[in-house]
């Protein structure tokens, strides 16, 4: 399972994983087809609580040969912006209460 695949089964749609990065449902569609733009890689990894990395979303920008480590391996916290729209709602996965 890719990890797109992955971050939607873990929220329950794509309806839900557009909700916690704070995007419309088409957009996730898009990026069946697209691919994930790297700052909503790291959104989704951080709704997530970590259950979906950046690395398994884009291997092709945070896996580097020899790497050891990320850079913000912090959990989910939402910026002034978010918690001001009120967009930002982390994935908990189905049938996790927050």
């Amino acid at each position: 399972m890719n990890g797109l695949k992955k971050a939607i089964t873990h929220c329950g749609s794509k309806a839900a994983l557009a909700r916690a990065v704070g995007v419309v449902p088409m957009t996730v569609s898009h990026w069946v087809q697209r691919g994930i733009p790297i700052d909503k890689a790291i959104a989704i990894e951080r709704a997530t609580n970590g259950a979906v990395t950046r690395e398994e979303l884009r291997p092709d920008i945070f896996l580097r040969e020899g790497a050891s480590h990320r850079s913000d391996p912090q959990p989910a916290e939402p910026t002034s912006s978010q918690r001001r729209s009120g967009a930002f709602t982390p994935c908990f996965g189905r049938g996790e209460m927050a």
